[in-house]
């Protein structure tokens, strides 16, 4: 298949020799080449893959991915899907155990070059056949630990990547915001995934915590993956966010038990609270249809 994809990971190769048999959550764009109807695949039946690197985006390592395998940019990468969790955790014989965090794009090609091959039906792939655009929200299980706080123990402040998914709930023309305690900042619920969650049972978990309701997660709205933080405590993170249109299946409403929200409310487009980067523009594609952003 061309060269030889990329393997490993320098960020989570040196993360692993610090933090002993954690199993590590990894950013990795997959590539949905197709052609005729089939999908571009290894000998193994995989769609190409590359881990993102800290201080790069999404985007950029699918550009990577694609000068490694000799295919031509015909047409721009589209987002598709995100999925983490079970069933994809992994033992990687280098890396040990990881969570893929699968940011799942498709691209076109005119004709399907020989070169390129083996070529299979979507559904026979199993990274594709497996996503579902959502979970009915009583198939959460609470999970153990803290991912964050495990690997701070090894790591202290340092830049690490940090998997978030919310969800944009909506009731006919307004969108549900929260407010992060002690700050002027309103955003779309959510949080952080743990491991062996999928981002429908993260969101189903964090929207029952944060506001009582029980959500169910739909279409994904975008996937972003530059952005970094500095917390007043000095802990550096990348994101890695995945919001998902959402819609409230039961609950009436609560306060925040986590203690991290300090105020909810439902606002139209036109009466949307203070809103800073890059809420400014997260929140503005909750109100329209379109493709998934990937940025």
């Amino acid at each position: 298949m061309g060269r030889q994809q990329p393997a490993g990971s320098r960020h989570l190769e040196a993360l692993r020799n610090r933090v002993g048999d954690i199993r590590l959550v990894a950013p990795r764009v997959a590539l949905a080449i197709e052609s005729n109807g089939l999908v571009m695949t290894d000998e193994d039946g995989r769609l190409p893959h590359i881990d993102v690197e800290l201080g790069e985006t999404a985007s950029r390592a699918g550009q990577r991915l694609l000068a490694a395998i000799d295919v031509p940019p015909d047409s721009p990468l589209r987002l598709v899907a995100v999925r983490t969790g079970a069933p994809w955790l992994e033992e990687h014989p280098k890396l040990g155990p990881l969570q893929p965090f699968w940011i799942v794009v498709t691209m076109a090609l005119r004709g399907k070059p020989d070169r390129l091959g083996p070529w299979m039906r979507t559904a026979d792939v199993p990274l594709l056949s497996a996503i579902s655009p959502s979970l009915p929200s009583d198939r959460f299980a609470p999970v153990g630990g803290d991912y964050i706080r495990s690997i701070r123990e090894h790591v202290g402040h340092e830049r690490v990547f940090y998997p978030w998914c919310g969800a944009a709930v909506r009731s006919g023309d307004r969108l549900l915001l929260v407010r992060e305690q002690g700050t002027a900042s309103w955003h779309c619920p959510g949080g952080g995934v743990e491991i062996g969650e999928t981002p429908q049972q993260t969101i189903a978990r964090e929207l029952d915590e944060e506001t009582g309701l029980v959500v169910v997660s739909e279409q994904l709205i975008g996937c972003w993956t530059g952005r970094q933080r500095t917390y007043a405590n000095g802990d550096e993170v990348q994101f890695l966010s995945a919001l998902f249109a959402g819609s409230a299946a039961a609950g009436s409403g609560r306060e925040d038990r986590t203690g991290e929200i300090d105020a909810r409310g439902w606002f139209s487009e036109r009466d949307l609270p203070p809103l800073s980067p890059p809420w400014d523009r997260h929140t503005r594609l909750a109100f329209r249809s379109s493709a998934a952003v990937l940025d």
